[in-house]
């Protein structure tokens, strides 16, 4: 546990309208934080992390309606999903500013995007939307791509079973999840296993909402609020979630201390709630939680390079407050 917060850094702004305060982000360095505002498009500016002084023209919009978060933090920099509100989208990398760097590199459009531990990003991609690369039917292509930090195309398998959810494991390995199964991939896309069945097995109408990497190298699935199955990268089976993890539904969970630990904060949903991050070892021990100070309904989030951050929106003004690589 951290022996004390240190400095904290404070960000506001009023909102205007039907506006809502969106998750912080940072990349691997955290020299700078992203915040967002908006509505179905959110609106990132980037300000400084020891200052919290920055630039009060947006960088860069992404769409909310699009699948999974659509920001994918980089050691430098970040890739995104850029989504309209209706169609997949394309892919962009930006600087730690939000400065875009290029465009292109996978071959369809962007429906979920995940990072890849030491840099780069796994995806699933589709050409709904494109006039070219599709069945002969006329049907989209699904795949599974790998691009690098700088958008180089490290491979793609196409995908004979629609997918909706995408999990990365602190390895890098890929775990694509169907409706009926799941599958592994390696980094450079090739599949690491067959389809194999989900145990327990997922209902007719069941939607997993959220993967997790964890610090002992499994992926989690989490299905309508809770944590279900766990992954080990390669291996072709799944297994019930840990009880510490079943017991914590509603959260999400990050890797931190370099590996060593989960973070684990509960999600943008109870009003009011407390900024508060769980430590908890990769055995399910708990080490203990750290409340970040920040009054009203705040949420709390984990950056790319550790930095804890706290969020609230109260009167119709967005908070976000950071305390630089306290979970590094």
């Amino acid at each position: 546990m951290p022996a004390a917060l240190g400095e904290t850094v404070e960000y506001r702004v009023p909102l205007d309208g039907f506006y809502f305060c969106r998750e912080p982000i940072t990349d691997g360095t955290g020299d700078w934080i992203g915040v967002g505002t908006g509505y179905k498009q959110s609106a990132y500016r980037f300000l400084d992390a020891a200052t919290g002084a920055g630039e009060e023209t947006p960088a860069f919009q992404v769409s909310l309606l699009t699948e999974g978060f659509p920001i994918a933090p980089q050691p430098h920099g970040y890739h995104l999903n850029r989504g309209g509100d209706y169609l997949p989208g394309l892919f962009e990398r930006r600087d730690a500013r939000g400065v875009l760097l290029g465009e292109g590199g996978p071959l369809g459009r962007v429906r979920r995007i995940q990072p890849v531990p030491g840099g780069g990003s796994a995806l699933l991609t589709t050409t709904e939307g494109m006039f070219t690369d599709r069945h002969p039917d006329g049907s989209p292509i699904e795949r599974l791509e790998y691009v690098s930090e700088d958008g180089t195309r490290l491979g793609a398998s196409e995908l004979d079973r629609d997918p909706y959810q995408l999990g990365v494991a602190r390895t890098g390995e890929a775990l694509v999840v169907a409706r009926d199964g799941a599958r592994w991939f390696g980094r450079d896309a090739a599949p690491l296993t067959g389809w194999f069945p989900l145990s327990p097995p997922l209902g007719a109408t069941t939607v997993g909402d959220d993967t997790a990497a964890l610090a002992d190298g499994t992926v989690a699935l989490r299905v309508n609020g809770v944590w279900t199955h766990v992954f080990a990268p390669g291996n072709a089976a799944a297994s019930p979630a840990p009880q510490w993890l079943a017991d914590r539904p509603g959260t999400r969970v990050y890797v931190v201390r370099g590996g060593r630990a989960n973070a684990v904060v509960g999600i943008q949903l109870a009003c009011p709630s407390t900024a508060e991050i769980e430590l908890v070892a990769p055995s399910g021990k708990s080490c203990g939680k750290v409340q970040l100070p920040l009054d009203g309904c705040a949420w709390a989030f984990v950056g790319a390079d550790g930095t804890a951050m706290a969020m609230n929106h109260e009167a119709n003004v967005c908070t976000w407050r950071w305390w630089r690589g306290l979970l590094r």
